[in-house]
């Protein structure tokens, strides 16, 4: 859905669970990918 911003799958991953999250550190970041 986003790779028309220049986003791939991992990226895009990334982007909802910081939306989802609000707010995340590196470490929690990767434990909810």
């Amino acid at each position: 859905m986003l790779a028309a911003l220049g986003l791939d799958e991992r990226d895009e991953a990334a982007y909802r669970a910081l939306v989802s999250a609000g707010a995340a550190d590196v470490p929690g970041l990767a434990r909810r990918l």
